[in-house]
């Protein structure tokens, strides 16, 4: 009985890491990189097969299985038979890679949106500066028509805008 169950643990490993492995291959072979939706479902199923294989790491998975000779003995020349120690590195490989494309993603993401924040806030900037120059009181508008007005704010604005646009094309 103890040598069967040395035998059902080894194939549960194999099984474990070629359905772990099976479930990366289906979500990188589903993956449309262009498809928002495909885009979405390959991230909740990596996330859910990284889970899984995180818990299979810390819960299942072990190289030594006693400390008895004979059972060791057998566990390791079964697991050895399997393959299963190729496996799990070939499967922790899988999910390195597909972690560090998410991650890469991640960061491409998190760089697209730092330049758009940078871009609205330059403009920001640029609306800022103008208003305070139309009501620094240094020229007297009141007196001038609205459509005056609006053509002297929209050249300082552009003036200012495209100064900025300058400026955040040096940094990126």
């Amino acid at each position: 009985q103890q040598f069967f169950q040395i035998g059902l643990i080894a194939n549960f490993h194999k099984a474990a890491l070629l359905n772990l492995s099976n479930r990366f291959s289906i979500a990188v072979e589903r993956l449309r990189v262009g498809d928002y939706a495909s885009v979405r479902v390959f991230k909740d199923s990596v996330r859910e097969a990284l889970e899984l294989f995180l818990r299979f790491n810390h819960r299942y998975w072990f190289h030594e299985i006693s400390n008895q000779v004979l059972a060791a003995d057998l566990y390791g020349r079964w697991t050895h038979q399997l393959g299963s120690d190729a496996l799990y590195s070939e499967v922790r490989e899988e999910a390195q890679d597909i972690n560090q494309y998410l991650d890469a993603d991640r960061t491409r993401k998190a760089g697209d949106n730092a330049m758009r924040l940078t871009v609205v806030s330059a403009l920001g900037m640029a609306g800022t500066v103008v208003t305070g120059f139309l009501g620094m009181n240094l020229f007297n508008h009141t007196d001038r028509p609205a459509w005056d007005k609006f053509w002297i704010f929209m050249a300082v604005f552009v003036r200012v805008a495209f100064t900025s646009s300058m400026r955040i094309g040096r940094l990126a």
